[in-house]
């Protein structure tokens, strides 16, 4: 999981990397990850320029998206130019927001600079499953005017590759940062004979499989007293409510809403079990943060969780869409303190193979590849203008 490249930058200077993330205000794990990412690698020679990029609030009118993208296009093509960039590194995702966005980004990026694209959240079977022919025009695009796309999971990585076999593709871990050792003191102070507390923390719809979580909870409950907390906000959050009413256990579900630092540490502090029995994912970060507090985790073997976590050591696994099995998974932790103890603490060391300096290298490596020039290699906006063409000319030809 972790690389190991030579810090040393040839020619004796640092080479610019101009970073582009989600604007703070922006609900959302990225910014978290992003700042600690560009701290490592300025410790392997490079010099990190970050950015916002997209959406300036959670609910952004159409004429404000037209009008902020099109000065975010403006500025950045100043930024890269008057700073002596090489690289343009994206934090992005799978959906038309940032599809729409992305392309015009690339198309006007200055002549030699590399593009590197690091997805966060689930690739190719969302495509396969939901994502319409211009979808996938669309995204064929995008990858054809990137130098290369950073992964979260070995799964991904092979599916991308099927998906667009013309790509380079990589696999990276998350750059995270944990909490401290008071606040793992903290979580175990809990009230003696208090019920056990399950959690999940993620955006409130299908594919987190919320409502599988919802049918599941009703069977544990009638085994053992225990209580769920769900963190989140999104499209099902008034549908999961009438839902708790309606299964009967709505004093035992308490449905949070969305919550920044410092009330989400509060929380994952008073849990006892976290749970994302989710359909498709990249490695979220909720399962590294869920770890840092030393939480046992019951999810699905998707995406990035079986490249880092193993069954019975870190994690139990559950099939998707199967609330039975997720139910007897939660309630033989619920009813085995031992185990739930040693999952919990198993985590709490694995985290910190996570932190930044133990996996910059992978990233450090994929940016001295794209950019370590080669024996009459194109420019990189010539690089990119092929690939371009030779991707319309193939959809055409079709």
């Amino acid at each position: 999981m972790t690389g190991t490249v030579d810090a040393k930058v040839t020619g004796g200077s640092r080479r610019r990397v101009l970073m582009l993330a989600p604007h703070p205000e922006v609900a959302g794990p990225i910014p978290k990850l992003a700042e600690p990412l560009a701290r490592a690698l300025e410790s392997f020679g490079w010099e990190i320029q970050t950015a916002p990029w997209g959406r300036r609030r959670e609910n952004e009118g159409a004429v404000a998206k037209v009008f902020g993208r099109a000065r975010d296009l403006l500025r950045i093509r100043s930024q890269i130019a008057s700073g002596g960039h090489v690289v343009l590194f994206v934090h992005t995702a799978t959906d038309w927001r940032s599809l729409l966005r992305d392309i015009p980004m690339l198309l006007v990026a200055q002549r030699n600079v590399r593009t590197v694209l690091l997805f966060h959240g689930s690739g190719p079977s969302w495509l396969a499953d939901r994502g319409h022919l211009a979808f996938k025009l669309a995204t064929y695009a995008r990858l054809a005017l990137s130098d290369a796309v950073l992964l979260l999971s070995s799964h991904d990585v092979d599916q991308w590759q099927r998906f667009y076999p013309r790509g380079h593709f990589h696999l990276v871990a998350n750059a995270f940062v944990g909490v401290n050792r008071a606040q793992h003191e903290r979580r175990v102070e809990q009230v003696a004979g208090a019920a056990p507390t399950l959690l999940f923390v993620g955006r409130l719809m299908a594919e987190k499989g919320v409502c599988d979580l919802l049918d599941a909870f009703v069977k544990v409950r009638s085994q053992v007293d225990c209580r769920l907390i769900i963190v989140g906000d999104g499209p099902l959050a008034n549908e999961l409510c009438r839902r708790a009413v309606h299964l009967g256990v709505s004093d035992s579900v308490v449905f949070t809403g969305y919550l920044a630092e410092p009330e989400l540490n509060e929380v994952y502090m008073r849990a006892d079990v976290f749970v994302l029995p989710t359909y498709s994912e990249g490695f979220p970060t909720v399962l590294l943060e869920a770890m840092s507090f030393g939480l046992p985790i019951v999810t699905t073997s998707v995406g990035g969780a079986p490249d880092y976590l193993t069954e019975g050591e870190n994690v139990l696994y559950v099939p998707p869409r199967q609330p039975k099995a997720l139910a007897e998974a939660l309630d033989r932790l619920l009813h085995d303190e031992t185990l739930r103890e040693e999952l919990g603490e198993n985590n709490r060391r694995k985290v910190d193979d996570f932190a930044p300096l133990r996996v910059v290298g992978a990233y450090a490596g994929v940016l001295n590849e794209v950019v370590e020039p080669t024996a009459c290699a194109p420019s990189p906006f010539q690089d990119r203008l092929e690939r371009f063409k030779a991707f319309w000319f193939a959809r055409w030809m079709r």
